[in-house]
């Protein structure tokens, strides 16, 4: 029987076709890519792979028009771009070979884990994810019972097999073909129509699937397993990379650490004793800064207190305060809530303020939407406190001049 496959589900290696345009016709696009003009194109051929089984469509070019999107649409693969093509025209098919490559790679590499895991270790895969920098396998097993020896004899077998340099072969079956028992699969799609492909690592694996893959296992030069975390219920994802992303993630690790030997003056042996050392010394110094600031809070409190008549209105702004000083602040001037109304800032960064009032619940109900509109920032009112975050403090001087509003502050007795 004449397989009716399309040039990328038979050669994942091919990088250049020639097709002829079927069809052409404006179209919304895809939910992702709502609200540009796009044309929904159709060939009689194609080499860019659509996305199917868990592995991101490719990227690619007719001419020079670039595809923005690919995807399979009843059967037919709709190529979407921002630009016309006349039907019939004849048109060169472009692939970003280094996009598809890695993900032949990183999709192989999740054929060849899976099958380790279910054969050697009786863990099933459930699902799998392929990511710009990194992939997961979501394996049918509580994390708590997960063994993370396992990581190790894992990807230790996986790069024996690739350095075994086993063959990569598909094979396909037309409708009406008796299909393979001994071939793997997590069932097909209700939809599914036309021919079945069967992806065999030679003496490894023979599993069903849409990807395109590498045609021997040297092609994957490496797998890494990078850790595991707890999963949906009952399951664990286990992360990996494969190929170049090894290297591209070492080349990124040698570069940190570079950095942090410049910075820490050590090298690298030395980080994680010097970077620990470092945390200690940090929360000991935020432990002495907190005890400090509640001090300066209480003097602050005590100047207030020692005032022979208390204002209506009074002000405090510290532009290095911290929360620490702010709460300690207001509980030591609580029992002056009733007669006095308390406006503090406080700035812990360049981009980031606080405002706070402290004071009879009915001027902070009246008083609280007026300024955060005239802060233009975000906050509530509470147990007898304002609290507002807010990006500048600009224009708390019109702000006080709106507090000092006679209707706003407390009457006298």
């Amino acid at each position: 029987m004449v397989s009716t496959l399309l040039e990328y589900q038979k050669n994942s290696y091919r990088k250049i076709l020639l097709s002829e345009v079927v069809s052409c016709e404006k179209s919304l696009g895809p939910e992702n890519l709502k609200g540009s003009e796009l044309y929904r194109i159709t060939l009689k051929d194609t080499i860019l792979f659509p996305e199917g089984g868990g592995q991101p469509e490719d990227h690619g070019f007719l001419d020079d028009i670039s595809v923005v999107h690919v995807r399979r649409e009843n059967g037919i693969v709709a190529h979407y771009t921002l630009s016309p093509l006349a039907v019939g025209k004849e048109v060169t098919i472009k692939l970003d070979w280094e996009r598809r490559f890695d993900h032949m790679q990183q999709h192989s590499a999740q054929h060849l884990i899976t099958a380790i895991a279910e054969q050697d270790f009786n863990m099933a895969t459930t699902s799998w994810w392929l990511g710009e920098t990194y992939s997961f396998i979501e394996l049918d097993i509580d994390f708590n019972r997960f063994d993370e020896k396992f990581l190790k004899l894992l990807e230790e077998r996986a790069n024996e097999l690739i350095l075994q340099g086993a063959k990569v072969e598909v094979t396909v079956y037309e409708e009406g073909d008796e299909k393979p028992e001994e071939a793997r699969t997590r069932g097909l799609p209700d939809n599914h129509s036309g021919p079945i492909r069967v992806i065999t690592i030679d003496g490894v694996d023979t599993n069903m699937c849409c990807g395109t893959h590498v045609n021997n296992l040297l092609h994957l030069q490496m797998i890494k397993i990078l850790e595991v975390e707890k999963g949906k219920k009952g399951k664990t994802n286990l992360y990996f990379i494969a190929g170049r992303r090894v290297s591209q993630s070492l080349s990124r690790c040698l570069g940190r650490e570079k950095q942090l030997s410049s910075l820490l003056k050590n090298g690298p042996e030395e980080h994680v004793m010097l970077v620990d050392k470092l945390i200690k010394s940090t929360k000991q110094s935020e432990k002495v800064c907190s005890s400090l600031w509640k001090e300066v809070a209480k003097n602050e409190a005590k100047l207030f207190k020692e005032l022979p008549l208390k204002p209506k209105l009074y002000e405090l702004h510290r532009k290095d305060g911290t929360t620490d000083f702010v709460n300690t602040f207001s509980n030591e001037v609580k029992e002056f809530a009733e007669g006095t109304v308390f406006f503090i800032t406080y700035a812990e960064t360049q981009s980031e303020a606080h405002v706070m009032l402290i004071g009879p619940e009915e001027t902070l109900k009246s008083a609280s939407p007026m300024i955060l509109k005239m802060f233009d920032g975000k906050g509530a009112a509470r147990g007898g406190r304002f609290q507002a975050k807010v990006r500048s403090l600009a224009k708390r001087k019109e702000v006080l001049e709106f507090l000092k509003k006679e209707s706003l502050l407390p009457t006298s007795e």
